[in-house]
């Protein structure tokens, strides 16, 4: 999630706040939070929350553009005044000892009537506005046990070096039987275009949780506190747990995500359901990395016009003459906003002249469009979900092996030839039409499928730059350099050298050739 997220509160909600006394909501017969109510809450994003819910709101909800962590608030926030519950979250940051919100606040009195939707409205975007991913995770929430997550709970990832980190809040819907989960989700992309979250079916976590320094116990699987504990330190909030951190200690990542998938599921899976779940995921996440890619290029010329104009200006100076901007103050601050500086590293650039241009002539992006569009945090992500499916593969013995082949004729051929050394363009066809995947725009689409891009991925030439060109950030050939743009984070160094996990595949040429023919049921 986006570190920087705007502080857009007006004057007068200060102002007002100092002379009414209303409340946002009241709370009803003095109900308080307590087990059963979170049990409701629950249920309720269960049964009643799907990608659309604040879309089909309408009015002002429609038009919020919410990405992860704010997806959480706006339900927290809903389902409390739907209910006449408390809504309280601490608001202390870096010492500073500000009030804790409530729905008692006073300062959204301009706002309808209380207990009114506009009301609640305003609240909830005052929260968006304000409140992000970090502090969602260090004073709001809490860990819990492994075999306590449910729905309403949510997964949070941080992801970087010291240089710089990004940061993800999942919720969860829907724990399956097998152990899986169904999670719903937006991002910076789907904010910024005002998409409604998205939903994954059927899936798993790959990121452990990050533990250490100020982050200890305070990423990974956690839960809201309740509004009477929001000054509470987590330690001492019921239901705490620090199992998870222990399991990551002890199993690592793989393992850890498997232990919760023993623990919560009531059936075991068949093989061939969990190769197609592998599969399916593979497909996904390739599939949803277009949308980031995409999203960059079309910014690239959208800030390149910074240098038009300083060349433009350039020319005008040494002629002696005025040059007169095409574009308003304001749009060229918010053109500013997205280049970062040439001058002082990391920090945007504060005019034309001070702009920083790459070698191919493109001007760099910002910290935080380099946060929004590159994909160091998925990309790894896929690599692990290759390796958890070459993995499970070698784990299965030659009976269960025999037995796949019987239920999805060709199914292990197929994994195969993912990891094949040799991808011929017979089987490039065959992986493309299970995983068809086209990237460029109308007229210079190009394919890729999930056999070479694992290899292209795992050999490094598959570029999370926002900066680089389409052929860079799919690993296809390129007439362009790579960009040698500023970088805040890339990898974790321990994933630089990640060598590809060994898999134990022989296929025959012919078998390269004429693979048996795929159906997934």
């Amino acid at each position: 999630m986006n570190v920087f997220k705007r502080l857009n509160v007006l004057f007068f909600l200060v102002f007002f706040s100092k002379f009414s006394f209303s409340d946002v909501w009241k709370v009803e017969e003095e109900k308080v939070w307590t087990k059963e109510y979170q049990e409701m809450y629950s249920n309720w994003v269960r049964d009643k929350v799907g990608t659309h819910f604040f879309k089909k709101l309408g009015s002002p909800f429609k038009d919020m553009k919410m990405d992860c962590a704010d997806f959480h608030y706006a339900l927290q926030i809903y389902f409390s005044w739907e209910n006449k519950l408390p809504f309280a979250i601490s608001l202390k940051e870096r010492g500073k000892d500000e009030p804790t919100l409530t729905q008692a606040s006073n300062r959204f009195n301009r706002y309808g009537e209380e207990g009114s939707i506009e009301r609640m409205a305003a609240l909830l975007e005052y929260v968006i506005d304000t409140q992000w991913t970090e502090p969602l995770a260090r004073r709001q929430t809490y860990p819990m046990a492994v075999k306590d997550i449910r729905p309403g709970d949510i997964f949070m990832k941080k992801y970087g070096t010291d240089a710089g980190y990004t940061r993800h809040t999942y919720i969860i819907k829907e724990v399956n039987e097998d152990g899986t989960l169904d999670i719903l989700y937006s991002t910076q992309i789907r904010a910024k275009s005002n998409l409604p979250p998205k939903a994954v079916n059927n899936t798993m976590f790959k990121d452990a949780p990050f533990n250490r320094g100020v982050d200890l116990h305070k990423w990974g699987f956690r839960r809201m506190k309740m509004p009477q504990d929001a000054e509470t330190d987590q330690s001492e909030v019921e239901g705490y747990s620090i199992e998870q951190y222990e399991l990551v200690a002890e199993h690592g990542g793989r393992g850890f995500f498997q232990k919760v998938e023993e623990t919560l599921r009531t059936i075991e899976a068949a093989p061939k359901d969990k190769l197609n779940r592998y599969l399916r995921g593979i497909c996904r996440e390739v599939k949803d990395r277009i949308k980031f890619v995409d999203s960059s290029l079309e910014d690239i010329p959208k800030i390149n016009v910074l240098k038009s104009m300083r060349d433009a200006k350039n020319l005008a100076d040494a002629k002696g003459e005025v040059y007169e901007f095409p574009v308003s103050q304001d749009e060229l601050q918010d053109l500013l906003g997205m280049a970062v500086s040439d001058s002082v590293f990391g920090e945007n650039a504060t005019s034309i002249d001070d702009i920083s241009v790459d070698s191919n002539d493109n001007v760099c992006m910002s910290y935080r469009y380099y946060d929004i569009h590159s994909t160091p945090s998925r990309d790894t992500g896929i690599k692990k979900s290759y390796d958890d499916l070459k993995a499970y593969y070698n784990s299965l013995t030659n009976v269960e092996i025999a037995k796949v082949d019987q239920q999805i004729p060709g199914l292990t051929s197929f994994i195969e030839l993912i990891y094949g050394e040799v991808i011929t363009p017979s089987s490039e066809n065959i992986l493309y039409n299970f995983c068809p995947i086209d990237v460029g725009s109308e007229g210079n689409t190009q394919k890729v499928n999930i056999g070479t891009f694992r290899k292209q991925l795992f050999a490094g030439e598959v570029s999370y730059h926002p900066m680089d060109d389409l052929f860079h950030r799919w690993g296809l050939v390129s007439e362009n350099n790579k960009t040698d743009c500023y970088e805040p984070y890339g990898y974790p160094e321990d994933e630089q050298d990640q060598n590809e996990a060994e898999v134990v595949v022989a296929i025959s040429e012919s078998e390269q050739e004429n693979p048996e023919v795929l159906v997934v049921e």
